[in-house]
C-alpha cells in the first residue's frame, strides 16, 4: 500500500498505476480514506508477485521503524535520484516564502522552498548526503516534533533539484512553474 495526499490523486492515476499495470500487470486500486483519516489516499495492490519483488530488493515488511534506501539504490546515482524523485512526488513539497514588509523594508519578496519531512532520521540523511553529492546544497536536518526536516532554501539549487531529480507529481512540477515565474520576474524587476 502507498499512501499519499489527495492532491497527488493525478499523479498516482498517471504515474504510478502505469508502472505497476507496466511491470507487473496489475492496475491496483486507487481510494479515498476515510473522514477521520483526513485528506489522504490509499493506492493498494494485492500481489504476492509485487510483495517478492519488492522484499526481494530489500525494501522492509511490516512496520517501517529504521528505513533507509537500499545499498544498491544508493551506491547507483541514477537510481538514487529516481529513489528521491519517488520520495519527493510522495513525500516531499514545494512552497513559497516570503519576506514580510516592515518599516525600513520597502520590498516584499517571494522564494521558493523545498521541503522533505519524514519519522525516519537514517533516510533523511541519505537523502541529504544524495543531494549533496550531485551539487544541490540543503540546510541542516531539523526536528519538527516526531518529524525530521530537511529543505532547500537557495533558488539556484532548487532549480538543479528539478533538473537533476525530475519530479513527477503534476501538482509539485506546476507549483514549481508558477513559482518560478514569479521569483524570475522578481529578479529581473518591473
Amino acid at each position: 500500500m502507498l499512501t499519499g495526499h489527495t492532491h497527488d490523486w493525478e499523479y498516482y492515476e498517471r504515474v504510478i498505476r502505469p508502472i505497476f499495470i507496466k511491470e507487473f500487470g496489475t492496475k491496483g486500486s486507487l481510494l479515498h480514506r476515510s473522514e477521520k483519516r483526513g485528506n489522504c489516499i490509499d493506492y493498494v495492490v494485492h500481489s504476492r508477485e509485487v510483495f517478492s519483488w519488492f522484499k526481494d530488493f530489500g525494501f522492509p515488511v511490516g512496520r517501517k521503524i529504521k528505513l533507509s534506501i537500499p545499498k544498491q539504490i544508493i551506491d547507483n546515482n541514477e537510481l538514487s535520484l529516481a529513489c528521491i524523485r519517488g520520495i519527493f512526488n510522495t513525500d516531499g513539497s514545494i512552497y513559497d516564502r516570503y519576506s514580510k514588509k516592515y518599516r525600513g523594508h520597502a520590498k516584499k519578496y517571494t522564494y521558493m522552498n523545498i521541503e522533505i519531512k519524514m519519522n525516519h532520521l537514517n533516510l533523511i540523511k541519505q537523502i541529504k548526503g544524495i543531494l549533496e553529492r550531485n551539487g544541490i546544497r540543503t540546510s541542516n536536518i531539523r526536528k519538527h516534533r516526531e518529524s525530521h526536516v530537511l529543505n532547500i532554501h537557495n533558488q539556484k539549487f532548487i532549480r538543479l533539484f528539478f533538473e537533476l531529480v525530475k519530479p513527477s507529481n503534476p501538482y509539485h512540477r506546476e507549483r514549481f512553474l508558477n513559482l518560478r515565474r514569479i521569483v524570475d520576474k522578481q529578479e529581473v524587476g518591473p
